[in-house]
This record gives structure tokens, C-alpha cells and sequence, in this order.
């Protein structure tokens, strides 16, 4: 576990601390604790794709959790953590984004980064350059669709429902299905090109 990450447990400790007694305090933390060690990669992977820095996309989760943390003090219950996160990360970044009114994109630099990541992942030098080649190509043609379709297929991917994506959007189930479609009729021609 990381600094970052020591410094969010007791953080979250902390907050769970003020209103809970210690039976609701273990439970409520080692809820939030085993929600964290199992999502925490995927959703930093996604807030990347999505267009987010490192140094961004930690930030987001960080104040994903503490949300987390916040509903679940209320006594609130959270039925699917995964996509109530997803939602919430969406929601911090589009945020943060029309805050600073600016759209953040990832760069070259950053898609080398990644890149780096991933290859040392993979000690096999063939296995990371197979690795490589099919993550460039698939960035490739995920970076020809429009923003809507860009985070439909994300967030698809990432195991959220149709239903899910429309409320997040503010937009209906049947406009998130089109949209998803043309998406992937568009990546389907490029696999051929």
C-alpha cells in the first residue's frame, strides 16, 4: 500500500470514526477497503482512458472514495460499488474539467507512459510488443469517435448498464444503445482498414 493509499484509509477511518460505533466502523472500513483493493486499477485505468492525467486520476479517486465514504455514513447503501464509482468518477471529472475549462486529452507523452506500464508488465519482449501494437491500434480507433461514443463504449466495457449510462448522460437508454452501435460499426470498419 502507497502513501496515497495510507493516507485515504485513515482519512476514511477518520471520517467513519466520527459517526459510527466500532462494530459499524470495522464493517463500514473494511467495506470500503475491500471495494478499493478490488476496483481501484480498473477505475484508475479507465479515468486514464478517459482522458485523465495520473496525477488527475488519483486525485478523482481519492475523492471518489471519500464520496463513498460520505453516502455510506448516511446510511445509504450502495448496491454495485463498481458502477456507483464509475458514475461518480464521471461526474468529479466532467466537474473538474468544466472548472478549469479545459479538456485534457491524452498525449503522446502520456500514451507512451501507459505504454511504458504495460510493457514492463509483460517480461516477454514479444508478448509486450504484441501487447503494445494491439494497444496502439485499439487507441487508435477509439480516438476517431465523437466524445458521447468514446465514454458510452467505456463505460460499457466496463460493465455498466444501458440504463446506467443514460442516467449519468441525461439521456435515454435507446440514445446510449444508437450511440454504443455506431461506435462499434465505426471501430468494426477500422479493424479492416
Amino acid at each position: 500500500m502507497d502513501e496515497t493509499t495510507a493516507d485515504l484509509f485513515t482519512t476514511i477511518a477518520l471520517g467513519v470514526a466520527d459517526s459510527a460505533s466500532a462494530g459499524e466502523r470495522n464493517r463500514t472500513s473494511e467495506t470500503v477497503e475491500d471495494i478499493y483493493r478490488s476496483h481501484y486499477h480498473e477505475l484508475f485505468r479507465y479515468l486514464l482512458l478517459s482522458g485523465s492525467d495520473d496525477a488527475d486520476a488519483k486525485e478523482f479517486l481519492q475523492e471518489g472514495f471519500l464520496r463513498m465514504v460520505h453516502h455510506l455514513k448516511q446510511g445509504k447503501t450502495i448496491d454495485a460499488p463498481k458502477h456507483w464509482l464509475l458514475r461518480v468518477l464521471h461526474n468529479i471529472r466532467c466537474d473538474e474539467y468544466q472548472r478549469s475549462a479545459r479538456y485534457v486529452a491524452v498525449d503522446s507523452d502520456d500514451l507512451e507512459a501507459i505504454l511504458r506500464r504495460r510493457s514492463e508488465e509483460h517480461p516477454d519482449p514479444e508478448a509486450a510488443a504484441l501487447s503494445g501494437e494491439r494497444y496502439r491500434r485499439v487507441r487508435a480507433a477509439m480516438a476517431t469517435l465523437t466524445d458521447r461514443q468514446y465514454q458510452c463504449v467505456l463505460l460499457r466495457a466496463n460493465g455498466m448498464k444501458l440504463r446506467e449510462i443514460a442516467e449519468m448522460f441525461g439521456i435515454s437508454a435507446v440514445t446510449v444503445a444508437e450511440t454504443c452501435g455506431r461506435a462499434m460499426e465505426k471501430l468494426g470498419r477500422l479493424k479492416y482498414e
